[in-house]
């Protein structure tokens, strides 16, 4: 009797651990939307320090995001790690919107490249190393707090074709 009840509790333990595991991965690889400004801010941070070679960025440039001292640090950290970063933003705003991080271009020796777009685009992304991407649902520029977004991380086939339109952007 002690050992059917030892079993039964084991299992239940097993079967609660696998259900907990699927679920985080299920997060992981469906990705999770914006809930405020802290969450992007949140969001932004994790996807920039994932990037171990390249960071290519569609964006408006919001103050709310490129003027935070916790990204403007998770940025340092990535230039010291050699990460390369591409930005394109919308025309509407520049790099006077945004003082500290243009300082952090003018001084990073050309890691960090920023282009100003001829017309807004469609829609915000970011994508580190063709496989981690946060894809934002379209909005209005200078909008932040209730945009929606998506975090998905090791999303290989997804992260090459935004990969492939940053590029496309990116001559044009």
């Amino acid at each position: 009797m002690v050992i059917d009840v030892t079993f039964s509790l084991v299992t239940i333990a097993a079967v609660y651990s696998f259900i907990l595991v699927f679920i985080v991965l299920w997060e992981n690889l469906r990705g999770h939307g914006n809930l405020g400004l802290e969450k992007a801010r949140d969001t932004c941070i994790q996807l920039t320090a994932s990037a171990k070679k390249d960071l290519k960025i569609v964006t408006d440039l919001s103050p709310q995001i490129f003027e935070d001292p916790k990204i403007l640090f998770v940025f340092h950290d990535a230039l010291n790690n050699g990460v390369q970063i591409k930005i394109l933003h919308d025309p509407a705003f520049n790099l006077e919107k945004v003082p500290q991080f243009k300082k952090m271009v003018d001084k990073s020796c050309n890691k960090i490249i920023v282009k100003q777009m001829d017309e807004s685009p469609p829609y915000h992304f970011w994508v580190a190393d063709e496989r981690h991407l946060r894809l934002e649902d379209p909005h209005p520029a200078g909008e932040i707090t209730n945009v929606k977004a998506e975090l998905r991380f090791n999303t290989l086939k997804l992260g090459v074709r935004y990969e492939k339109i940053f590029d496309m952007l990116w001559i044009k």
